[in-house]
């Protein structure tokens, strides 16, 4: 008699994740074993929103030979030399992150793209606000500008209200990207912004 065992695809995910870093194990035998009983298909997620969920969901997504991945190796390397600059490597993991969600889609210049828009706030005025106020603002710190205390996505602007202060490899090929890009990764939006 076969007994029949659901598992929610996240769970299958989270357990392929796992047992695909450990140093002990390869990933491929874990696929191959996976694969055997769950099937190829439902190892991964289908959504970009599910597969990319850090920077290194994006490294691992574009791969270590990826142009934007090797030059933000390199950078990384440059200025630990020179003690650093937080908004120069943040362009370079924008750039690797942006990338990966959009999944090769590059603007052309003929097409609608998106920049996620911030509204910055003072710590004074974060104090001053409920909780309920304050439930989308993510707190952030800058050596440059020691007042603000948060960061929250506004909107998102489209090409055609953009000025030339956007680079286009930071463009999201739709509004949806670009909020969720703006809210899961708000730190490197912050650390490129505010330095």
């Amino acid at each position: 008699m076969k007994t029949r065992i659901t598992i929610k695809k996240t769970e299958l995910h989270k357990l392929y994740k796992s047992l695909t870093t450990r140093p002990n194990i390869t990933r491929e035998y874990v696929e191959q074993e996976l694969a055997s009983v769950f099937g190829k298909r439902n190892l991964h997620p289908t959504s970009v929103k599910e597969r990319i969920q850090s920077l290194n969901d994006a490294i691992e997504a574009l791969g270590y030979g990826h142009p934007y991945v090797i030059g933000y190796m390199e950078a990384e390397e440059a200025l630990a030399k020179i003690g650093g600059d937080e908004c120069a490597l943040a362009f370079f993991e924008l750039r690797i992150i942006v990338a990966a969600l959009n999944e090769g889609w590059k603007w052309g210049g003929h097409s609608f793209c998106y920049l996620p828009m911030f509204e910055l706030y003072p710590k004074d005025v974060l104090e001053d606000m409920t909780d309920d106020e304050a439930e989308d603002i993510q707190p952030v710190f800058s050596r440059r500008f020691p007042n603000i205390g948060g960061m929250a996505w506004k909107h998102n602007i489209d090409n055609m209200s953009l000025s030339a202060y956007a680079p286009a490899c930071l463009m999201l090929k739709n509004e949806s990207l670009a909020r969720y890009a703006a809210e899961q990764f708000m730190q490197y939006w912050a650390k490129y912004i505010l330095g």
